[in-house]
């Protein structure tokens, strides 16, 4: 059962960042991170302290800041102009 969740982990992360782009993707996976303590929080009653808050803040920054800064996609059937 271990190998089969494993496996489909794998295959949709590289689904998803072919979608998301490898750019955005690698900003996201940046949020296990967060998830990490968020669980550990829940999970385990482990508190985050201040620094860990503002770590998770900058994270959430940096993956807005990344997704504002990319081009808009094009719908199918706008000219693309040279530029």
């Amino acid at each position: 059962m271990g190998i089969i969740a494993t496996a489909l982990a794998y295959v949709l992360g590289i689904a998803s960042t072919r979608l998301l782009g490898s750019r955005l993707a690698s900003f996201i996976a940046l949020a296990e991170v967060i998830a990490a303590l968020l669980f550990g929080w829940l999970l385990l009653g482990q508190l985050p302290n201040l620094l860990q808050g503002i770590g998770a803040a900058l994270v959430l920054v940096g993956v807005v800041v990344v997704k504002l800064g990319e081009p808009a996609a094009s719908v199918a059937g706008d000219p693309v102009l040279p530029g």
